[in-house]
């Protein structure tokens, strides 16, 4: 059974560079039931820092995706990351989950800087390698979240999945 009456998730995406991460990662988010509501990449210096935490705030995203740095390499942008959506996080009351999707080495180091300021849930990287995008495991982690928070919600989902035996979808 799939639904469209749910609507769409706000998401936001944070990248080491907007032709690579971030690309990635807004690739993963379409492919699901989201709207962008900002994406911040590092080497993009056309907006100060500001106008994307006010952007942030505006969005009030559901999640974040934090995506950069290809498999085994630098752990630095990770951690910046973290540091500026962690900076969001602690002053908002739309406390967002945070998908990190990068270098699975800085993963921890990523989870210790947002702390208390949003949960964390690592995924594969989405580039782990020079183009050689690896959207899967975070568009499907997407998709549990938006089960979870959006279609569980709707009136009635409880019985039209007991009724059909599978859970519902979303048509978005």
């Amino acid at each position: 059974i799939t639904t469209g009456a749910t609507g769409t998730m706000p998401v936001a995406v944070a990248g080491l560079a907007r032709q690579g991460s971030v690309r990635s990662a807004t690739h993963a988010a379409r492919s699901t039931a989201t709207h962008l509501v900002d994406t911040l990449a590092l080497d993009d210096r056309s907006q100060p820092l500001g106008a994307h935490l006010l952007a942030l705030n505006e969005g009030k995203p559901d999640v974040i995706i934090i995506a950069g740095g290809h498999e085994h390499g630098p752990t630095t942008a990770g951690r910046r990351l973290a540091d500026l959506i962690g900076l969001y996080a602690r002053h908002t009351t739309n406390k967002p989950l945070v998908i990190f999707a990068g270098n699975s080495d800085a993963a921890e180091q990523v989870r210790e800087r947002l702390g208390e300021a949003a949960s964390v849930e690592v995924t594969d990287n989405l580039l782990p390698e020079p183009n050689r995008p690896r959207l899967e495991p975070t568009r499907a982690y997407l998709r549990r979240v938006y089960r979870e928070r959006y279609t569980t919600q709707l009136p009635g989902a409880e019985r039209l999945t007991s009724l059909s035996g599978q859970r519902l979808g979303n048509t978005i």
